[in-house]
């Protein structure tokens, strides 16, 4: 069995490098640190257990997580991530973290250098730009891609039915009696998780043969206010509950009263949200049976349901009595 000052020796560097390279510690390249674990594999090093997971002479327990640096700051993904840690920690693994730039490139590299240290799984949320990932990571361990569908081969994709998210908000506001029902996309319309709301909305509308009304932007624009208004909108379906608080205060603010003269629904119900608004109407995002999901495709048990939308009753009132003649 090879120690470590002799696997320094052998590569030519000093014991502190070994140290770091063995430990995931920076201050040396990727090169140097590949080449380290490369001579540590051949000759037999045997350190402690979570380097032997490192090094592949055990079965790893990690499962890395790279998500966009911007994602830390949305109280949905803190409760995305947070259940993932809780769920998969039963099975005996552990998430181990990693912010990336939002930009393709940075974020490729983000998830290679993650995938170098062989964990059981790689977890990724990708900026929404969406990318395909180097096949060299798909090739080392699975891949999951969380919210965003990614078109890399071999990626396994574990995503929520956002077309039925947004056809369930836009039947309970039906179910209420609305009719002018607008829909709010959100700043951001090329978004996967955007159109496919906006696509059960549509659904919905059509399926009801009403007028489908759409206003793009973000709510804090009065042109947005001025469209609602004109559009003879009785109720409102956000993209998400912070878009539906902010469009709360807007209306509240120009004398528009929320529920009685305009309904409004969010999608996501994160506690944190519940919490400080338990009273906005809000379809509730899957979390739990996502981190379901993440646990069973590591552990190649089935793959559980995910659940129909779960429509979380607020302050919504009913709609308008129809007009004579009208359905």
């Amino acid at each position: 069995m090879i120690s470590s000052l002799a696997l320094a020796k052998l590569c030519g560097v000093s014991q502190g490098t070994v140290d770091r390279a063995l430990h995931d510690r920076p201050g040396i390249s990727a090169a140097t640190r590949e080449r380290i674990l490369a001579a540590a594999r051949q000759h037999g090093y045997l350190p402690n257990p979570a380097v032997r997971e490192m090094l592949g002479l055990a079965a790893s327990t990690t499962v890395g997580a790279v998500v966009p640096a911007w994602s830390l700051r949305a109280p949905f993904f803190m409760e995305l991530l947070s259940g993932i840690a809780e769920r998969i920690a039963a099975d005996g693994l552990r998430l181990s973290l990693h912010l990336a730039d939002a930009d393709p490139a940075g974020f490729a590299a983000a998830c290679t250098e993650v995938a170098a240290r062989r964990p059981r799984g790689l977890a990724v949320v990708l900026p929404p730009s969406g990318l395909e990932l180097p096949a060299s990571v798909v090739r080392s361990q699975k891949v999951i891609s969380l919210l965003l569908p990614c078109a890399t081969p071999g990626v396994i994709n574990l995503l929520p039915d956002e077309q039925a998210i947004g056809a369930a908000a836009t039947g309970h506001l039906l179910a209420l009696g609305h009719r002018r029902i607008v829909h709010l996309p959100g700043p951001a319309p090329g978004h996967w998780a955007t159109r496919e709301r906006l696509a059960g909305y549509q659904r919905a509308m059509a399926n009801a043969h009403l007028e489908q009304l759409v206003v793009h932007g973000a709510v804090e624009d009065d042109v947005v206010l001025d469209q609602l208004r004109g559009a003879g909108a009785t109720a409102a379906f956000c993209h998400s509950d912070p878009m539906a608080l902010a469009l709360i205060r807007r209306l509240r603010a120009a004398g528009v009263r929320v529920p009685e003269d305009l309904s409004v629904m969010g999608v996501d119900r994160s506690p944190l949200v519940a919490a400080f608004a338990p009273d906005l109407a809000s379809i509730a995002f899957p979390f739990a049976a996502l981190a379901a999901q993440m646990a069973a495709t590591l552990m190649d048990r089935p793959l559980p349901p995910l659940p129909t939308p779960l429509v979380v009753t607020g302050a919504t009132a009913a709609g308008p009595p129809p007009a004579a003649g009208t359905r």
